[in-house]
């Protein structure tokens, strides 16, 4: 993806909830991979987006979780450099 969009939400599901569709998630969470999130009970499940270069605030970091970059090196727009989500290396 090259950009950012809003889009309302189905379900407003927290983070670690299981997913169905990028819009499914609570404001601040993509839908990602189950194997990317720790205990995830889906397909997908919900986890926070976060700042790559900031302290690892992801919730749980103590299960191998860290802010991964959303974009791929050099790919990623004009001020969103910094933009990741909390999960586990992919």
């Amino acid at each position: 993806w090259d950009q950012f969009s809003c889009a309302p939400t189905s379900e407003d599901l927290p983070a670690g909830s299981a997913c169905g569709y990028v819009n499914d998630c609570a404001g601040g969470n993509a839908c990602i991979q189950a194997e990317l999130v720790p205990g995830c009970a889906g397909a997908a499940c919900c986890a926070p987006f976060c700042n790559v270069d900031e302290p690892n605030t992801c919730a749980n970091a103590d299960q191998g979780e860290f802010c991964q970059p959303w974009f791929l090196p050099g790919e990623a727009p004009p001020g969103y450099d910094d933009v990741g989500v909390c999960s586990l290396e992919s």
